[in-house]
């Protein structure tokens, strides 16, 4: 019995202390945006076109204009619960999820804000996973 609690003890412990060390060493345990400096000082609609991604460190609106992606046949789902959408209101926004480019994921999931259209659950997870996925392959390949 003692053996048991010390090894989940352990465990425990190797645990706290890696997270504490990759966060300290500059890990992104929390999945925080990456942030970036511009080498210039042109901007262009909030972007200064160095970096591929920057129009997409937020998932937040910057703007009142609505951008559709081929989605419209998702406005009747404005103001919807998220948990109240049938399975075929979820399949209808996965297809449009996977039909388009990665690179457009975070400005839909904007789309849909000002819109007022909550994403199911399962899709919201999957829409997250790829942004994570993008800015994971961002921070790698532009790593100093």
């Amino acid at each position: 019995m003692w053996i048991l609690l010390l090894i989940i003890l352990g465990t425990v412990l190797l645990t706290l202390v890696g997270t504490l060390i990759s966060s300290h060493f500059g890990g992104n345990a929390n999945n925080e945006l990456i942030t970036t400096t511009c080498s210039t000082s042109e901007f262009v609609g909030g972007c200064c076109g160095d970096y591929e991604v920057c129009d997409n460190e937020s998932l937040l609106a910057k703007t009142d204009q609505i951008v559709y992606y081929d989605d419209e046949e998702l406005d009747i789902y404005s103001a919807v619960v998220p948990e109240n959408y049938s399975e075929k209101a979820v399949e209808e926004f996965r297809e449009v999820l996977y039909s388009m480019q990665d690179d457009d994921v975070a400005g839909w999931l904007v789309s849909l804000q000002l819109r007022n259209i909550e994403l199911p659950i399962p899709i919201r997870e999957e829409a997250l996973l790829i942004i994570t996925d993008l800015r994971n392959i961002y921070q790698i390949a532009h790593a100093h």
